[in-house]
């Protein structure tokens, strides 16, 4: 299960689709799992293209996270922030 702990959308000036930036933490049940604790995904809105980067510590995921949306930013997006919804099951 992951938890959504950030979420930013950023909006392309001409209007067509946009970028979501999300920092989710994992939730392992299976003890065998040897998976990263955070998550960075971003993904483009108008294509099914998804970008996820795995974190060891909260901090160097809310740092890259953090890096992202200020490139976003600097390339004049405009920012969209959305609700953070909670958990959910991805597979």
């Amino acid at each position: 299960m992951l938890a959504c702990l950030r979420s930013a959308q950023f909006l392309y000036p001409h209007g067509r689709g946009g970028i979501v930036v999300e920092l989710r933490r994992r939730h392992d049940i299976d003890a065998q799992c040897n998976n990263k604790e955070f998550v960075v995904t971003k993904r483009l809105t108008a294509l099914p293209v998804m970008m996820n980067k795995a974190f060891g510590t909260y901090r160097e995921a809310t740092q890259y996270w953090d890096e992202e949306v200020a490139k976003l930013l600097d390339t004049g997006m405009e920012r969209r922030d959305s609700k953070i919804v909670g958990f959910r099951e991805e597979g």
